[in-house]
C-alpha cells in the first residue's frame, strides 16, 4: 500500500513532517518506521520557482513524531539551497516499522 503527501513544507536542514493522516493511513502513526519515498518533486520554492524534476529519496527513517530528513544528495539535484520549499511527496509506502509506539521494537 502506499499514500500520498500532497505538498509539504522542507525545512533548511531538510525536515518534512508526513501528515498523521498519511502516517495513520499507512499504520505507523506514533511509530518510527523506514519508509520509501520513491517521488519527490518541487511544489514551489521561497523564490517563487518550481521544478518538474522528480527524484527518489530511497529509504528514510521517519521518527515517532513523522519527520523525516530528505537526503542532501537528493536536496541538490532537486535545487533545493536551504532555502524553505514546498515539496510534493508521491506513493510513500512503509518499509518496516521499527516500533510499536511505545518504545518497544
Amino acid at each position: 500500500m502506499s499514500e500520498d503527501a500532497g505538498v509539504v513544507t522542507i525545512s533548511k536542514n531538510g525536515s518534512v513532517t508526513i501528515p498523521a493522516e498519511v502516517r495513520e493511513v499507512l499504520s505507523v502513526k506514533d511509530q518510527e518506521a523506514l519508509l520509501r519515498l520513491p517521488h519527490v518533486e518541487v511544489a514551489e520554492r521561497s523564490d517563487g520557482g518550481s521544478s518538474d524534476r522528480v527524484e527518489s529519496a530511497g529509504i528514510v527513517k521517519m521518527s515517532e513524531e513523522g519527520v523525516v530528513v530528505i537526503p542532501v544528495e537528493v536536496r541538490t539535484l532537486l535545487g533545493i539551497k536551504g532555502e524553505k520549499t514546498y515539496i510534493r511527496l508521491k506513493n510513500i509506502s512503509v518499509g518496516k516499522k521499527l516500533s510499536g509506539g511505545d518504545g518497544s521494537e
